[in-house]
């Protein structure tokens, strides 16, 4: 095997590594928190929509899309981690 495809084999098993080792710490440690904040920031929209209050409302819904872009950034970055491994 040649010293060029060693480093692109053990460079690639490193970052599928660093991939599922994020993965692992997200799903952990962070990504509940992130999902209940969805959640409430929902219910929290639609509780002020029935009762008739848009700006609260829109507040959560901008709650809500500040959460969901930070969870789908995470989850981005693990599955790219992975991707590039295996490119």
């Amino acid at each position: 095997m040649t010293p060029a495809r060693r480093i692109l084999i053990l460079g690639g098993i490193a970052l599928a590594i660093i991939g599922m080792l994020h993965g692992t710490w997200y799903a952990v440690f962070a990504e509940h928190q992130d999902l209940d904040q969805m959640g409430s920031s929902l219910t929290s929209a639609f509780t002020h929509a029935a009762n008739r209050d848009p700006q609260q409302a829109q507040l959560s819904l901008a709650s809500y899309r500040q959460a969901k872009y930070e969870y789908d950034r995470q989850v981005d970055a693990h599955g790219h981690w992975i991707g590039l491994a295996m490119l």
